[in-house]
């Protein structure tokens, strides 16, 4: 008898100091980035800890118990799996916490490959989808997207189309993220799926993710989602399209940009701020000349200050590239612009942009026209300049640029008609013009020395 005190005592005292990290590790504004640190701090491979887990999960309200569900799914157990099926049956659970015990179990057995057989059946599983929608509804879409990112996106395709069939059969808009992350995949037979099946997902934010979302190459992909498109206006008039509730209504707050004209590189940060509530804002860099959108990252601030921190720290790290505040128009301008330069010349938007995304659903797009030049082309042939290891070799000019099969034309001067070599000429420009005048050293140290030469000018 006193042995099992002991062992209750010690247990206790364990998840007390459990609770502690975990409470300070949310107190501490940490990110989900800092979560190898934490595992490492609580020693996650103790084999006490995950049935810790479990009893947190279960006990506590809010974050600390999201985050205790969010360790639990790597690092759990057997006997951990079986205690949360019984519990799932129970009939005194409050809703909430069925829905993590749901979360739990569906993360689960993704992760091991199996369901246990009280949840094989299709019964079976709809019934844990339909707890788990109670979880995501208390989830930031942000959240919910780099959950999928970190833990599902990876896995093979004939993997992943089960478990967005499983998503979509249950029609919430919860999952809409998931839905725009692999609505832009470049696996065809992933945004064919998403495209054709959003239809049933009748609410008002699927129909604006549609809508905003970037003309896609794959004609069979583009063909059904405007076919949704229409069958989710259609249920609008006839009354039968969800609203999208007060409650996730986010205004646009601030935009910043900065560029680096040199590169050709483009920075946006574009935020927006619930009434009273938090910032949620998306950072982007692009490359205007030939990739279009190259990375991004979105986050949830709780205070003005802390965005202004942000800008005020990158403009500490350099000293040639500056953010400045920039119009709403301007900064959805750029976005549109590098969402289509990125699908025009061949390249997929990353995965991490169509998360952020959900920022950009209920904007307008800037009907204004702004001279920030995308998509950059040889000025004499028209060919794309591809920023790739095979292009490097192009003249690049500002904005102004030459392909390498037209620079091996470049091999006489324009002036006085001597051989020369293209490496080794002088080459004059002027952006708007189609052609680019190489003259050898003799004449462009000529046309220094005389003060009225048109070529000085």
């Amino acid at each position: 008898m006193g042995k099992i005190d002991e062992t209750l005592v010690e247990r206790h005292n364990q998840r007390t100091v459990l609770h502690h990290q975990l409470k300070k590790f949310i107190e501490d504004g940490s990110h989900l980035a800092d979560l190898p640190l934490l595992k490492k701090e609580i020693r996650i491979d103790d084999k006490n800890i995950p049935s810790l887990l479990l009893d947190i999960m279960m006990e506590e309200e809010g974050e600390i118990s999201n985050l205790a569900l969010l360790l639990l799914t790597d690092h759990s157990t057997p006997d951990v799996a079986i205690a949360a099926e019984r519990l799932l049956t129970s009939p005194k659970l409050s809703k909430m916490h069925r829905s993590r015990l749901a979360a739990f179990l569906l993360l689960e057995q993704e992760q091991k490959g199996v369901f246990s057989k009280a949840l094989q059946s299709e019964q079976g599983v709809n019934k844990l989808l339909h707890f788990l929608n109670a979880f995501w509804q208390q989830v930031d879409p942000l959240d919910v997207g780099r959950l999928w990112l970190e833990d599902y996106y990876d896995l093979p395709v004939r993997k992943k189309i089960p478990l967005l069939k499983s998503f979509l059969a249950t029609q919430s808009a919860s999952y809409l993220p998931i839905y725009s992350i692999e609505l832009g995949s470049p696996h065809v037979s992933l945004s064919r799926l998403v495209a054709k099946e959003l239809a049933t997902v009748a609410n008002e934010k699927t129909l604006s993710m549609l809508k905003s979302f970037p003309v896609l190459r794959d004609t069979a992909a583009r063909l059904s989602m405007d076919e949704s498109i229409n069958t989710l206006q259609e249920k609008r008039r006839n009354g039968e399209l969800e609203p999208a509730g007060k409650e996730t209504r986010f205004s646009f707050y601030k935009a910043f940009a900065a560029e680096e004209e040199s590169a050709g590189f483009i920075s946006v940060i574009f935020s927006k701020k619930q009434s009273g509530g938090p910032i949620r804002f998306m950072f982007t860099l692009i490359d205007r000349w030939d990739k279009g959108v190259l990375n991004c990252y979105g986050d949830v601030v709780e205070e003005e200050a802390a965005l202004h921190q942000i800008v005020q720290l990158l403009n500490q790290k350099s000293e040639l590239i500056q953010y400045s505040r920039v119009k709403r128009d301007y900064a959805m301008w750029i976005l549109k612009k590098a969402e289509k330069l990125t699908i025009d010349r061949g390249y997929s938007l990353p995965p991490e942009y169509l998360m952020c995304r959900c920022l950009l659903w209920d904007e307008e797009p800037s009907a204004k026209k702004y001279p920030t030049l995308f998509g950059l082309t040889c000025c004499e042939c028209g060919a794309p300049i591809q920023m790739t290891k095979d292009h490097y070799a192009s003249w690049l000019i500002g904005d102004i640029a030459l392909c390498p099969e037209c620079i091996e034309t470049k091999n006489h001067c324009e002036n006085c008609g001597v051989p020369i070599k293209p490496e080794l000429c002088y080459a004059l420009a002027r952006t708007g013009m189609h052609h680019i005048t190489v003259i050898c050293e003799s004449c462009y140290k000529k046309a220094g020395k005389s003060q009225d030469s048109p070529r000085k000018k």
